[in-house]
């Protein structure tokens, strides 16, 4: 009798399955439902040495993004306490250090010329690399759980990424690889 119920029901998922999927609902979706008790359980990040992006939990994908909203979400994803963007000159080294690693960049006047744009709070060049850091988690993340990944806060107060940094880990030298002295303060260039 128990082994009759369990075909039956077995039988529900398969069709609701194939219901979802001819909705348009992706298999990985529907598996997150049908095999997960919270479906909006987060996801696992890992971040390499060299600062690339990784969904353990999805066979390492690398989540893609431009050089600037890579830093800019890495620096974010390192200070649980939140960042103002006021404030991101006081953490221009750590910047820098980040950028140098992710970005194929050799032109050095260009380069500072971006982080400054960046570190900038009369710039807008923050706002549209949240936004793209945001977009970029788009593409990985249902809408559910983006919430959890982006830099998010109100204006004029930190910013900060609300994931559990229990999901995040980090490689060899990645998450120390900046010494307790940083951010070092100095004055923001106009």
């Amino acid at each position: 009798k128990e082994r009759q119920e369990a075909e039956e029901l077995l039988e529900i998922v398969r069709q609701t399955s194939q219901r979802l999927r001819e909705l348009g609902v992706s298999d990985e979706t529907i598996r997150k439902y049908c095999c997960s008790g919270n479906p909006n359980q987060p996801e696992r990040i890992h971040i390499t040495e060299w600062y690339s992006i990784l969904l353990p939990d999805r066979g390492n994908v690398e989540i893609k993004m431009r050089p600037l909203a890579k830093t800019l979400f890495i620096l974010f994803l390192r200070h649980p306490e939140g960042i103002t963007f006021k404030a991101l000159s006081d953490y221009r080294k750590e910047i820098y250090e980040i950028y140098g690693c992710v970005s194929s960049r050799t032109d050095m006047e260009a380069m500072s010329k971006s982080l400054e744009r960046l570190m900038n709070p009369c710039d807008n060049a923050v706002n549209i690399n949240r936004s793209r850091v945001s977009e970029a988690l788009g593409r990985y993340f249902e809408r559910s759980r983006l919430g959890q990944y982006v830099i998010a806060g109100q204006a004029g107060e930190p910013k900060n990424i609300a994931l559990d940094r229990s999901y995040v880990s980090w490689g060899t030298n990645s998450q120390d690889r900046f010494s307790k002295s940083y951010p070092e303060k100095t004055a923001c260039s106009a």
